[in-house]
């Protein structure tokens, strides 16, 4: 009698041992996926066809970006520049065409230990008022991606935190702070992301980026919108 119900305790203590693990490496999901700087071949794409946006030179008015990047093991390039995305890499031939990227809730920037030919660093600032910045801070602080010492992923600091997870509703929403971000051509812009989700009939659909954005593409550090022109497109 005694033997078998050690045999249970120890069955029922391996179980429990066994969910830990299980639960500890659902919680860090980058133990399943590949990390960008590992998936990035030597040469990328450029835009494709699909997606035929031209480079703007000059300060382009707020905009509103609704995009999907909801495949765990598929990014999702976003480019100021063309106000686009590229959910392909596969044709692209340089690897500086292209400024964040987005994999479910997990965001990086394309310059220091993700691409080190890459000029893109991102800084967060504190204030939640989009339209009281007009150009770029002098004291700013830009951070690039960073590898932290025995991880397999990537980060940046700017973009460690940018939403609240409430366990209640299962939900995560966006913090209201905003970003600059120095772009690949070494242009500024600033966005905001604005939601998480978007909606199919009743059903939310995570994964699913909105965000708000002014590129200042002519080279100057001026935020200036010319009209406060709201164009979704996506």
């Amino acid at each position: 009698m005694d033997n078998i119900l050690k045999y249970i305790l120890y069955a029922m203590v391996s179980l429990v041992v066994l969910w830990l693990i299980f639960a500890f490496v659902m919680a860090n999901s980058k133990f399943l996926k590949t990390d960008l700087a590992l998936e990035l071949p030597e040469n990328l794409p450029v835009f494709s066809e699909a997606n035929p946006a031209v480079e703007v030179d000059m300060l382009r008015g707020t905009k509103i970006y609704t995009f999907l990047a909801n495949t765990i093991d598929k990014w999702v390039y976003f480019d100021f520049s063309r106000g686009s995305v590229a959910s392909d890499v596969s044709s692209m031939k340089d690897p500086n065409n292209w400024d964040l990227a987005f994999r479910m809730a997990k965001i990086v920037s394309n310059g220091g230990a993700t691409n080190k030919t890459g000029k893109v660093a991102v800084a967060k600032l504190a204030t939640t008022d989009f339209d009281s910045v007009k150009e770029v801070p002098e004291n700013v602080k830009f951070l690039k991606e960073i590898k932290p010492p025995n991880s397999i992923d990537t980060r940046n600091d700017s973009f460690e935190n940018w939403s609240s997870y409430k366990p209640s509703y299962h939900e995560i929403k966006p913090y209201d702070n905003f970003y600059l971000i120095k772009t690949s051509e070494g242009k500024f812009a600033k966005m905001q992301i604005l939601s998480y989700y978007c909606k199919k009939g009743v059903k939310k659909i995570k994964g699913c980026y909105t965000i708000k954005y002014v590129y200042q593409g002519g080279g100057t550090k001026s935020l200036t919108k010319i009209a406060s022109q709201m164009k979704k497109t996506g």
